[in-house]
């Protein structure tokens, strides 16, 4: 069990504690660079408050060409690559299709705002191998998570697995009533993922790596936003020391909370507002640093203390 007692929230403005500037480090290659999207959302429509849906296929394109102008291994996208129809993949893919390095999907709410027949079909097309999966770079876990495994919208409905879904949402809503309002566009880890995670957290362990997990949803700190079973979430990652942060979208305006060793980072949206959000990510042994484009703000997450922020 992690021994920190510190955590850190930021929601709007940045609130640092209990941190002090890195010294300069020896390292200066990271272990893996990434790129990372979140919420590009696209539909061709009129804008509704921040969003302006229409203007995504143009962000993307041009965080494609900024991500493929770094030396990144793998980029990811964190969930709602559209808005809605399924027609709208095909208006985002060919563009996603030109990054010079692998690119990986985390399906989010929007992800399965499609034609009740397409739903199954979408984590193919997307080109995942399973809906929730793992993959390791040297001392580094990268564990891509299923935030929808149990949702309201992510089956269609005559299906067993979304009787299953209603008959979850019901029961958490007797269960954390006094804990968090629980929302329909949002869902949960079931328990065969909650297992399979437990296994990957077992494994990673074992080979002394540091683990980094990819989720649409947050579970930290508290939102209108977060999984319904964030808590059970959370007390499963902070049983294990290697567990280094937990990367999210669906919280259009970005979000960050550092507790008990684990830094949770939520990226801001590509679709709010004309200016792009994205961000490359470098990981070194003792932290990850954050290289914001657009509205996303550059920080570090160094190891075992809350995250410092460019100014």
């Amino acid at each position: 069990m992690k021994s920190y007692l510190n955590y850190v929230v930021f929601a709007g403005s940045f609130f640092l504690a209990g941190c002090s500037q890195l010294s300069p480090q020896a390292q200066s290659e990271p272990d893996v660079s990434i790129g990372v999207i979140a919420d590009c959302q696209y539909d061709d429509r009129e804008p509704r408050k921040a969003r302006q849906y229409a203007l995504s296929d143009g962000k993307l394109q041009q965080a494609v060409d900024s991500i493929n102008g770094q030396s990144v291994d793998w980029t990811v996208h964190l969930g709602d690559f559209i808005d809605k129809d399924y027609a709208n993949y095909q208006k985002l893919l060919p563009i996603w299709n030109t990054l010079a390095a692998p690119g990986h999907h985390v399906l989010g709410n929007h992800d399965f705002s499609v034609e009740e027949h397409l739903k199954d079909s979408v984590p193919d097309l997307l080109g995942m191998p399973a809906r929730y999966h793992d993959f390791s770079q040297g001392k580094w876990r990268f564990v891509i998570i299923d935030g929808n495994d149990l949702s309201l919208y992510a089956y269609p409905k005559s299906s067993e697995l979304h009787k299953a879904s209603e008959q979850a949402f019901a029961n958490f809503q007797k269960t954390l009533p006094q804990q968090k309002e629980l929302h329909t566009y949002n869902g949960a880890l079931g328990s065969k993922q909650l297992t399979w995670l437990k296994g990957v957290l077992e494994d990673s362990k074992a080979q002394g790596q540091q683990v980094v997990l990819f989720s649409h949803f947050p579970i930290f700190p508290q939102n209108a936003h977060n999984l319904w079973n964030d808590h059970q979430i959370i007390q499963l990652l902070e049983q294990y020391s290697g567990v280094f942060a937990w990367f999210n979208g669906h919280n259009h305006t970005g979000n960050y909370g550092f507790k008990n060793g684990i830094h949770y980072l939520t990226f801001k949206a590509m679709v709010n507002n004309k200016t792009n959000a994205f961000g490359i990510a470098n990981f070194y042994p003792d932290r990850i640093e954050i290289l914001g484009q657009g509205r996303q703000k550059s920080m570090t997450l160094p190891q075992g203390k809350a995250a410092t922020f460019d100014n």
